[in-house]
């Protein structure tokens, strides 16, 4: 199993061009977004984007560290076991 997982807080610019991609492809299992308290679109785009695509998954990441983040999302992995995880950015 492929999990891609993003840290955001806005720049949706960014974050959908990047899920768009991820998305067009078979070879990501699961998106995991991390939205850190998003005051754009970002979460409505994300909430409506689950909707159609149940690799998309969404977590309110309000008041999470950066470091935090990477840490649930390196746990969450481990608990599913034999996960390959990728860890992106969406602003690069």
């Amino acid at each position: 199993m492929i999990i891609a997982a993003i840290p955001v807080k806005n720049q949706l610019r960014y974050t959908a061009p990047l899920i768009e991609s991820l998305l067009i492809g078979d070879e990501i299992d699961e998106i995991w977004l991390y939205d850190n308290g998003s005051t754009d679109s970002t979460r409505s785009w994300a909430e409506h984007k689950t909707k159609y695509d149940n690799r998309m998954q969404y977590k309110d990441a309000a008041g999470m560290r950066l470091y935090d983040m990477w840490n649930n999302m390196v746990t969450r992995a481990a608990n599913i076991g034999g996960v390959k995880l990728a860890i992106l950015n969406n602003d690069i």
